[in-house]
């Protein structure tokens, strides 16, 4: 799912105890305490090596592209081996595109191939007073324990009237009837509809322009994953039933 929103705080802080799976009934967001359960650097690295993982095309960058036609100054937040990047590069020659990333293996691949790409968060940015035209993150935030700071830390950099754009998946679409590991901690740490994305109006300094769903059949790697997980799944239901016969 795509939402766009420009740069224009009711306080909906709230602190959650108990651990595993909650649903803020305000804003409808889903998402997994405690914090620690995120994933690491090297989870990540690891899932990097499956070419269904970081998927070369994708819809949301499309749009994003065209969305950001008179953008001179663009950053994408989370931009893993620059895909986005590469697109945004050759599409819009006229504006400066940077990325900005932590996993190291990422950007070194990224260097690779002469994209501009830091390895540091948004808060650096923040500190160093950089400002951009449009901020970008696709399918970052759902991975996040804090999505509230990094919302924050986006719109500290655009310039005033700038565009924010973020995709996540859509939890109100396929992802409700799939069980698949990827969609709980430590990969996601939080789920995403639209009505939290228009909640977040609410919050932050931001006015709406538009959010998008896609309705389409499984893309080719993502129909790879999941016969992957099933197959996997099968497997480990084999071993289960031969230890239980063993005990």
């Amino acid at each position: 799912m795509y939402y766009a929103a420009s740069h224009q705080w009711c306080d909906d802080d709230e602190s959650h105890a108990a651990r595993g799976y909650h649903r803020c009934e305000r804003s409808r967001l889903e998402f997994f305490l405690p914090e620690e359960a995120a994933g690491s650097e090297l989870l990540y690295t690891e899932l990097q090596k499956f070419d269904w993982y970081y998927m070369r095309e994708k819809w949301e960058f499309e749009t994003a592209v065209k969305d950001l036609a008179t953008c001179q100054r663009i950053l994408e937040a989370g931009c893993g081996t620059g895909l986005f990047l590469e697109k945004a590069s050759s599409a819009l020659p006229g504006s400066v595109v940077k990325g900005v990333e932590l996993s190291a293996e990422a950007v070194r691949s990224a260097r690779e191939k002469g994209l501009n790409v830091e390895r540091s968060d948004l808060k650096s940015l923040v500190e160093r007073d950089e400002k951009f035209d449009a901020v970008c993150s696709f399918q970052v935030l759902e991975h996040l324990t804090r999505p509230r700071d990094f919302i924050k830390e986006t719109i500290g950099l655009l310039n005033p009237g700038g565009l924010l754009i973020i995709s996540v998946p859509n939890k109100d679409g396929f992802l409700r009837h799939s069980n698949a590991l990827l969609e709980i901690p430590p990969h996601h740490m939080t789920r995403w509809g639209r009505h939290a994305l228009r909640h977040l109006e609410k919050i932050f300094p931001v006015r709406l322009l538009k959010t998008k769903r896609k309705h389409k059949k499984l893309q080719k790697n993502w129909k790879k994953y999941h016969a992957q997980f099933l197959r996997k799944l099968v497997k480990m239901k084999k071993c289960l039933v031969q230890l239980l016969i063993k005990i």
